[in-house]
């Protein structure tokens, strides 16, 4: 069975082909159905509340606003390079960073718009739908009330195929967006998670107020951390490129690198990969306690000339006697492998 590709903004694409050609399979078999139920009910009252019924089952409650709203984000992605950041070795330690009090006017953005990949290590499940969770989040820019400038985070999900029995709506479920939350000039980012309620910020499927909370945090530490002079990144491709190409690029062959995106194929800029493994050995040793994160913070650093510019620097969170083990709430070290498992790709048959 073909696989999908690994990265959201790739990969939803080609989901959402394949959901309009479901879509208009459903409409038109219930087309045909109405026809046949008529000419047996001979009532038009009857076959209109059948049609009704078939149209519930068969697509659900299924959101067109949103997921066209999500299409413009996509758009914008598009419109701004497409670039892809990739900091799933680090969303576990930004989880445990505070950033709360820091200023949105504070947090610099490489481009108008880009995409963060979390990936499973953020921990961000969702508790009512086993085995999907928040994967990463859109960074697009926005405004309240028509004037107000600020960005929007727009978090998505990894794809899980319900099954061909599936209605639409469940299919395109969490593929479009799962929660949007502001980072409004003028405000701290706290008082931007106050808002997210208020700008009617999330669907059906997030309805749990403090997964968005935590996926908001984690977005801003990543923001944070990839305008940092010294953050750890390196600059690769998506796993769907070509392994020989990619070995060609990693040798210097700039032409290769071209040619990959030539055909299509996304850059990724890869953070945390040096860093990783040391940040989970630093640990701190105390007596009597359990294993625990001493949370991270961030600090404005002075540089420049005559010290009058500021960058941010990351205090990263410590594991306190981590040589007992990991914090019970974090059982598990997820480690990216060279070509990340993709899901499946869905038949769409019906």
């Amino acid at each position: 069975m073909p696989q999908l590709p690994y990265y959201h903004p790739t990969r939803h694409p080609l989901l959402v082909e394949g959901l309009n050609g479901r879509m208009r399979r459903v409409s038109q078999e219930i087309m045909r159905d109405g026809l046949r139920t008529y000419s047996n009910l001979q009532s038009e009252a009857a076959t209109k509340n059948y049609l009704r019924s078939q149209l519930e089952k068969r697509m659900g409650n299924f959101n067109k606003t949103a997921v066209e709203n999500f299409n413009h984000v996509t758009d914008v992605l598009g419109k701004n390079g497409n670039n892809i950041f990739d900091v799933s070795q680090l969303a576990r330690f930004f989880s445990n960073t505070e950033v709360d009090d820091i200023e949105v006017d504070n947090i610099d953005s490489p481009f108008p718009a880009f995409y963060l990949h979390f990936g499973a290590s953020a921990n961000l499940n969702i508790s009512s739908r086993p085995g999907l969770y928040i994967e990463g989040a859109y960074v697009v820019p926005s405004e309240i009330d028509g004037s107000t400038p600020t960005r929007e985070l727009v978090f998505c999900c990894n794809y899980i195929d319900p099954g061909p029995a599936a209605n639409v709506a469940e299919l395109v479920g969490a593929q479009s967006w799962i929660a949007r939350a502001p980072l409004i000039s003028g405000f701290t980012v706290s008082e931007s998670i106050e808002l997210i309620d208020g700008l009617n910020g999330r669907s059906e499927i997030a309805n749990d107020d403090q997964l968005v909370t935590n996926a908001l945090r984690i977005a801003v530490n990543s923001l944070l951390y990839i305008s940092t002079p010294k953050a750890d990144v390196e600059v690769g491709f998506e796993p769907e490129a070509p392994r020989g190409y990619v070995e060609k690029i990693a040798r210097g062959d700039t032409k290769m690198a071209d040619l990959l995106q030539r055909r299509g194929f996304k850059s990724v800029r890869l953070y945390g990969r040096n860093i990783s493994a040391e940040l989970a050995l630093h640990e701190s040793s105390s007596r009597n306690v359990e294993p625990h994160y001493r949370r991270g913070h961030w600090r404005r650093v002075a540089h420049g000339v005559g010290r009058t510019e500021r960058h941010w620097h990351w205090i990263a969170p410590v594991i306190v006697n981590g040589k007992l083990g990991l914090p019970a709430r974090d059982g598990t070290i997820y480690e990216l492998p060279d070509e990340p498992a993709r899901p499946a790709a869905p038949s769409f048959k019906m």
